[in-house]
């Protein structure tokens, strides 16, 4: 915990959190920097897919490209 913090009555607060300010009653945080629960839940399970999306990204950044080129040298639309 960073300073002098409020920590108010039932509130939870995760291992290892960075807090940097107070934390009202009955509220959950956790994380670095901290934040509310629900959001940090939201994060990790957004950062576990992130391999995958990046995999996905690349193959449609590929894509993208091989139309830009065959756009640019007049090619017919094959079903290639």
């Amino acid at each position: 915990m960073a300073g002098h913090l409020n920590i108010g009555d039932d509130a939870r607060i995760g291992a290892k959190a960075g807090l940097m300010q107070d934390v009202p009653a009955g509220a959950q945080v956790m994380g670095i920097p901290a934040m509310e629960g629900g959001a940090f839940f939201r994060m990790v399970a957004h950062m576990r897919k992130l391999p995958e999306t990046a995999k996905r990204i690349r193959k449609l950044e590929r894509e993208l490209e091989d139309l830009k080129r065959r756009i640019a040298n007049g090619d017919e639309d094959d079903q290639s």
